[in-house]
């Protein structure tokens, strides 16, 4: 339950966002406040009619207790912008950002918004969304590496070592996987997220979080949403993600594999399974949190959970074996 600090802050965050639906003449119909003060961002959904686009919006705003800076809210935003506008030129559907305003006293954004129609974790349920996604995946990847050779805005786009912050996250979350799924699993883990990422691998642009909660099916087709945290990193990145999530069937999960080493020679895919597994198990301590939350608090995501997570190890195991 949320304590007296929490709920001050979460009814001021509300208050900062319905304050600025009627300055900018919105119908809220949802408010998305995460329950903790120290939230990085808070947003509405909701109705806006203008000259240039009628329909939902999603209005993000930068809460005062947030740790985040509003240059790094603005940056993240700018980052975000400037691959949906990109992609938008290439063909794909996207959203877009309608206004901003970095400089007032609660920095806000305003994106269009489509109803909540992500993908979910079992996206690869049906063979015909399976097969359609698989395209859409090729192509976005396409584009980004069009993207990324095409040139990119300097500083818009953060290159960090994404080897060392994964290790980290991984020990982190020692105790969860330890006791969701043993310290055998654990230490193989451990091993995989301590390997060093090849050097020679091409850098490009990724989305860091490709994840099914990440994608719309919209009528338009597929959006990839959330480039927040983009950043430059081997494009093998977005694949593992995807790979993960779709190790629920295990034939589609070596479709999306043959797909993202196709083009490289044996000696080359070892340096590809590396990342492979280094993201496949930073995913699989988040899905065990994931899990042993759903246990906590006993919700209906339990069994889902629990499957995500089974399929999460089968995967790394199978490919543990190929190595």
């Amino acid at each position: 339950m949320p304590n007296a600090i929490e709920k001050r802050h979460y009814q001021q965050t509300a208050d900062q966002l319905r304050q600025l639906a009627v300055l900018n003449s919105i119908v809220i119909h949802q408010l998305r406040i995460p329950e903790r003060g120290e939230a990085k961002s808070a947003a509405s959904i909701g109705n806006y009619q203008s000259k240039r686009y009628r329909g939902l919006v999603l209005t993000k705003i930068l809460p005062l207790t947030s740790g985040l800076s509003r240059y790094s809210f603005k940056l993240q935003n700018e980052r975000a912008n400037f691959v949906s506008q990109q992609l938008s030129k290439n063909g794909l559907p996207t959203i877009s950002l309608l206004k901003a305003d970095y400089r007032s006293a609660v920095p806000w954004v305003m994106w269009t918004c489509y109803p909540n129609k992500t993908i979910g974790c079992f996206a690869y349920e049906t063979k015909y969304l399976a097969d359609s996604l698989l395209k859409y995946f090729e192509k976005l990847r396409q584009l980004l590496d069009k993207i990324s050779a095409d040139g990119l805005p300097g500083g818009l786009f953060p290159q960090i070592d994404l080897s060392t912050k994964i290790k980290e996250e991984y020990v982190q979350r020692k105790d969860t996987v330890i006791n969701t799924l043993g310290e055998e699993v654990y230490k193989r883990g451990l091993s995989a997220v301590d390997a060093k990422w090849p050097a020679t691998l091409p850098l490009k642009v990724v989305h860091n979080d490709l994840s099914p909660q990440n994608i719309l099916a919209t009528d338009s087709g597929f959006i990839a949403i959330d480039w927040d945290n983009a950043l430059i990193a081997p494009a093998f990145v977005d694949w593992a993600t995807i790979w993960m999530f779709a190790c629920q069937k295990p034939e589609w999960a070596e479709q999306i594999y043959q797909l993202a080493t196709r083009d490289f020679n044996p000696k080359e895919k070892r340096g590809v399974n590396t990342i492979f597994l280094t993201y496949g198990y930073r995913l699989l301590a988040y899905y065990a949190e994931t899990y042993l939350y759903a246990l906590r608090v006993k919700n209906r995501f339990q069994a889902q959970n629990k499957a995500v997570l089974e399929s999460g190890l089968w995967a790394l195991e199978t490919l543990e074996k190929k190595i």
